[in-house]
C-alpha cells in the first residue's frame, strides 16, 4: 500500500526532520509544502495563503490522478499543537479508509462563523456560514453524517478523495487562495470529513 505524507510547513525544519525519521527505512514519501519561503529542506513552494486547509486541496487537485492509496495530511507547528504529531504515528498503524481528530456530528456547527482568531481579522467567508458555504462549494449532503475534524489533520484513502469530482478540490483551493487568513479556511478545517469522503 503506498503511502504519503504531505506537510504543510512554515519553515518547519524540526517537524520536516522528525516526519524524515519516522519514514527512513519506508517506502513512504514525505511531500512538504513550503509556505514561508524555507530553503532548509526539499520542499515545494506554495503562497502563503488559505492556511494549511489550501495546502491539502491544492494536494488533491493537482495530484487527483495520481495519489497514494492512503495520504496523511498534517500542518507544522508541532510546538504548539502537539497532538498533530501524535496523530501522525497513530495514523501511520491503520492506513485505510478516513480518520481525523473529531469530536462529534457536524450538524451542531451548521451556523458556525467565526470573524476573528488570535486577534486578527479574518476574509469573511462568501457566503457566510459554515453550512451555506459548505453546500455552495463543496457538495449538498446532510451535515449530520459526517464528524467535526479538529487541528488541520487527517488521513484518507484515495477512494475517498474520489468520492469527489476534481472540481471540487479545484473549489475549496480556489475559495482559500483569496488571503492568508480566510473564515472558509476555519471552516475547511471542522469539514474536513465532509470534503473528503
Amino acid at each position: 500500500m503506498s503511502v504519503e505524507i504531505v506537510l504543510s510547513a512554515c519553515k518547519d525544519t524540526a517537524v520536516v526532520e522528525e516526519l524524515q525519521e519516522l519514514i527512513k527505512g519506508t517506502d513512504m514519501k514525505l511531500t512538504v509544502y513550503e509556505k514561508c519561503g524555507s530553503n532548509e529542506y526539499e520542499n515545494i513552494k506554495l503562497d502563503n495563503v488559505g492556511r494549511e486547509q489550501h495546502t491539502f486541496a491544492h494536494h488533491f487537485n493537482a495530484n487527483y490522478n495520481d495519489l497514494a492509496q492512503t495520504t496523511i495530511c498534517i500542518p507544522g507547528n508541532w510546538q504548539k499543537h502537539p497532538n498533530r504529531g501524535k496523530f501522525v504515528k497513530m495514523s501511520l498503524d491503520k492506513q485505510e479508509g478516513f480518520r481525523c481528530l473529531t469530536s462529534s456530528s457536524l450538524d451542531h456547527l451548521a451556523d458556525f462563523k467565526i470573524k476573528k482568531y488570535d486577534g486578527r481579522k479574518l476574509l469573511d467567508a462568501n457566503p457566510d456560514g459554515l453550512k451555506d458555504w459548505s453546500h455552495t462549494h463543496i457538495k449538498s449532503a446532510d451535515l449530520s453524517n459526517y464528524n467535526t475534524c479538529y487541528e488541520g489533520v487527517m488521513m484518507v484513502s484515495d477512494v475517498n478523495v474520489k468520492h469527489n469530482p476534481q472540481n471540487v478540490y479545484e473549489n475549496i483551493e480556489y475559495e482559500l487562495s483569496k488571503g492568508n487568513e480566510p473564515e472558509a479556511g476555519h471552516y475547511m478545517e471542522r469539514l474536513m470529513q465532509f470534503a473528503y469522503t
